[in-house]
């Protein structure tokens, strides 16, 4: 009985075992933020219009339809960068007439630098007041509804992609 028992070891941290999960990793938790909504919004618009201008000019006509996709494009952008904040469905509805209509510019550039042989940019940079004169002059009751359902469809596109809130909102106590 002479024998005496050594004091434990503390075990090494590097020969832990890691711990394993069960089930379905945490959701990650979305914060809603305006400024990114709004980033991507502008960065869609700008991306819309372009597209808009190529699209129109390779079939060397407008068409309203067109907007409804510059809508849904800036609408899906501000809905998966800003969350679900409120007023991004607003935004990218106020953002959408200026998309389309810079992608109506490009179209009028694009048309008119292959018959005058220049380029589009020297067009829509030293000439924009030939461009916003011939968009004036082409611009119908079509051009303005188009823009409309644009906002319209921008509106609820960031409206319905948005995330679920992580928290619900507090309902105030009307306890008296």
């Amino acid at each position: 009985m002479g024998q005496s028992v050594p004091p434990p070891v503390p075990p090494d941290p590097d020969d832990r075992i890691p711990e394993t999960r069960t089930g379905p990793p945490e959701p990650r938790r979305h914060r809603d933020s305006l400024a990114a909504g709004l980033a991507a919004a502008v960065a869609a618009g700008l991306l819309g219009a372009v597209a808009y201008g190529w699209l129109a000019e390779a079939v060397n006509r407008q068409f309203g339809y067109a907007s409804l996709g510059v809508g849904a494009l800036i609408g899906y952008a501000a809905a998966k960068a800003g969350g679900a904040h409120r007023a991004l469905p607003f935004a990218a509805a106020a953002l959408t007439p200026a998309a389309i209509w810079l992608g109506q510019l490009i179209t009028v550039a694009l048309i008119h630098a292959d018959l005058f042989r220049v380029s589009a940019t020297e067009l829509l940079f030293e000439e924009s007041g030939f461009v916003t004169e011939t968009w004036r002059d082409s611009a119908d009751l079509g051009t303005y509804t188009f823009m409309i359902v644009g906002m319209m469809m921008a509106a609820y596109t960031a409206w319905s992609k948005r995330p679920e809130r992580d928290d619900p909102p507090e309902q105030p106590d009307h306890r008296d």
